[in-house]
C-alpha cells in the first residue's frame, strides 16, 4: 500500500466536569464491613451483601430504597473504631461460628469453630480468636482478646498500628458491638476527603453532643444533613430560648443546612432516611418538589409516650422548633414541616446549591473545551459566557424552582493580567410553593 494521498485527524474537544451528586445521600454509621470510609450501592440487595438486617446501615438503606422512583446511588461512611467486639451467639451443640478478617493489605483469615457438648461463649471466644491471632499476616495488623469469661466472653480486636485497617465479614452466629470515639468533624472530613460526591448527610449517632457537631460542620458545605429525634422534651415543652432539647437548639444555632423530624422510635428506625429517599430523585433542575406533605413509606404517625398520636399542643411544641413529623391528615399519614433549624424551606437550600453548581459545572465545561479556539476576552467572549450562564438557569423556570431570572453582563471586565472575568450577575426569583389554604367565608339567610 502506498502513501496516503489524505489523511483525516480528528481531535474530540468534550472535556467534561463530573456533575455534584444532589441526590445522593449518604448513611455514616459505625462499622468494620468494609476498609475504607465509603461504599456505593444501587439496591437494598447489594447493601444487604455487606450488612445484617438489623445493622443501622441496613435499615437506613431500606428507607432510602423504600420510595418509587429511588435514588441510583445510596453511600454507606464508616466511621472509625478504636475496637470492636464479636459476641459469640446461639452457642448449642454443632452451632458454627464464623468470621473473615482482611486487613488493609488483602491477607485474609476465614476464623470458624463448631461448638460441641458443653461449650460455652468462652470456647467459641478462644477458638475464633486464636485462628484470627494464629494467621501472621493477619495478626501484624490485628489483635484479638478474648475479654470475660463463660457465656459473658467475647472476643475483642483492636489495630495493631494507628494506620492499619481491617474489615469483619461473612459473620455468623457472632453479633458485633463498637467502641467509637471519631468525632463527627472528623468522621465527615475523612468521609468527604474519600468520596464527596454525595449531598444528603445521615447518620445513625442520634446524641446531642454528635447532631450539634455534624450540624456545625455541615454549614460550612454545600450540603444538607438530616437527622431524626425521639426526645420528649421535644413534644412536651414549650419552645424558648432556654430550652435543652436537641431540635432546640439546631433552631437556636440557626443551622439552615440541618433539618430534623420528630419520630418516637428515631433511634431504632432512622425514619428521616425515608424522607430523604422520597425527594432525592428529584432535582430542582429537573423537578421542583416540597418537603411537607409527603407520603413515607414505612413510617407511622408521631406518637407520644401514652402511644397515642401527638396532640395538638405538641405538635405545636415542634412547629415551635421548626422539626418536621408525620400525623394523621384528611389525605392519609403525611409528614408536615419542611423547614431547616433556621426556619428556611428545604428545597430552597437545596434549590440554591444546585444552581450554584450547575453554574460551575457550565462555565468549566465551556472553558475546559478551548482546544483549538478560545474564548474572547473582548465583549464576544463576555455575551458567550452570559448565555452559558442563562443556559444553566433555564432549566430551573422549567422546572419552577425559579419564577423568573434576569443577567446583567453591563458591568463584566477582563483582568488581562490573570485572564478573570468578573462582574457578570445575575437575579433570580424563587417560585415558591402553596402548602396551607385559610379560606373566609360566611352564611347568609336566603332573602325573601
Amino acid at each position: 500500500m502506498g502513501l496516503p494521498i489524505t489523511t483525516v485527524n480528528l481531535t474530540l474537544r468534550t472535556a467534561t466536569i463530573s456533575r455534584a451528586g444532589f441526590g445522593t445521600p449518604i448513611f455514616i454509621s459505625s462499622h468494620n464491613s468494609f476498609i475504607g470510609r465509603v461504599r456505593s450501592y444501587t439496591s437494598l440487595s447489594a447493601v444487604g451483601e455487606d450488612f445484617s438486617t438489623q445493622h443501622p446501615a441496613y435499615i437506613a438503606a431500606r428507607g432510602v430504597f423504600s420510595s418509587t422512583p429511588s435514588v441510583t446511588t445510596f453511600k454507606v461512611g464508616r466511621r472509625a473504631t478504636t475496637s470492636n467486639s464479636l459476641l459469640p451467639q446461639n452457642v448449642v451443640t454443632g452451632s458454627t461460628h464464623s468470621v473473615t478478617v482482611t486487613v488493609d493489605d488483602g491477607n485474609v483469615v476465614v476464623a470458624s469453630y463448631v461448638a460441641s457438648g458443653g461449650d460455652t461463649e468462652l470456647e467459641v471466644a478462644t477458638a475464633i480468636a486464636s485462628a484470627i491471632n494464629g494467621d501472621a499476616p493477619v495478626a501484624a495488623k490485628v489483635t484479638a482478646t478474648v475479654v470475660g469469661a463463660g457465656t459473658a466472653a467475647v472476643i475483642q480486636m483492636v489495630k495493631v498500628g494507628a494506620t492499619d485497617d481491617y474489615a469483619v465479614t461473612d459473620i455468623s452466629n457472632l453479633g458485633e458491638s463498637f467502641v467509637t470515639v471519631e468525632s463527627a468533624e472528623d468522621v465527615l472530613a475523612a468521609t468527604t476527603e474519600e468520596d464527596g460526591d454525595f449531598y444528603f448527610i445521615l447518620a445513625d449517632d442520634h446524641t446531642q453532643a454528635f447532631v450539634l457537631a455534624m450540624a456545625a460542620a455541615t454549614q460550612a458545605l454545600e450540603k444538607l444533613y438530616f437527622f431524626s429525634s425521639q426526645e420528649v422534651g421535644s413534644i412536651n415543652s414549650a419552645y424558648s430560648i432556654a430550652s435543652a432539647d436537641t431540635s432546640a437548639k439546631i433552631k437556636q444555632s440557626s443551622f439552615s443546612r440541618t433539618a430534623d423530624m420528630w419520630d418516637e422510635s428515631a433511634d431504632t428506625d432512622y425514619p428521616e432516611c425515608a424522607y430523604v429517599g422520597k425527594n432525592a430523585p428529584y432535582s430542582p433542575d429537573r423537578n421542583a418538589v416540597v418537603w411537607d406533605g409527603l407520603q413515607l413509606a414505612g413510617v407511622d404517625v408521631a406518637k407520644n409516650p401514652l402511644g397515642n398520636e401527638i396532640t395538638a399542643t405538641q405538635q405545636n411544641n415542634l412547629i415551635a422548633r421548626n422539626a418536621s413529623f408525620v400525623l394523621t391528615t384528611r389525605a392519609g399519614t403525611r409528614i408536615l414541616g419542611g423547614k431547616t433549624g433556621s426556619g428556611e424551606w428545604i428545597d430552597n437550600i437545596r434549590t440554591l446549591d444546585t444552581i450554584a453548581a450547575r453554574i460551575r459545572e457550565d462555565q468549566d465545561v465551556k472553558l475546559m473545551n478551548q482546544a483549538g479556539k478560545k474564548v474572547g476576552g473582548g465583549k464576544a467572549g463576555i455575551v458567550s459566557l452570559e448565555g452559558i450562564l442563562q443556559g444553566s438557569l433555564n432549566p430551573f423556570v422549567e422546572s419552577k424552582a425559579l419564577s423568573s431570572y434576569s443577567t446583567n453582563s453591563s458591568k463584566a471586565s477582563v483582568d488581562t493580567s490573570t485572564r478573570s472575568l468578573s462582574g457578570m450577575e445575575f437575579t433570580a426569583f424563587l417560585e415558591g410553593a402553596t402548602i396551607r389554604v385559610v379560606i373566609d367565608g360566611s352564611l347568609q339567610n336566603q332573602e325573601v
